[in-house]
């Protein structure tokens, strides 16, 4: 499993990347916080609880990206 930027570089077009940063600690270190005796089970519960943000965002940063090249 990747995590941070390593799993969803973003857009320097959006400037989302910072903000992501941060909801990526919050949500590893309440995994970790609820789960502190396993990792597998405490990056399962970051991974159901960042991937489908990340995605949207990673997916608008790419929608901006091809309509600012069409400018």
């Amino acid at each position: 499993m990747v995590i941070g930027d390593a799993a969803h570089t973003m857009s320097p077009m959006t400037g989302a990347g910072f903000n992501d940063t941060l909801d990526d600690t919050v949500a590893i270190m309440d995994a970790i916080k609820k789960f502190p005796n396993s990792i597998i089970k405490a990056l399962s519960e970051y991974q159901t609880r960042r991937l489908d943000v990340v995605h949207q965002d990673v997916l608008a940063g790419q929608g901006f990206n091809r309509t600012f090249g069409r400018l």
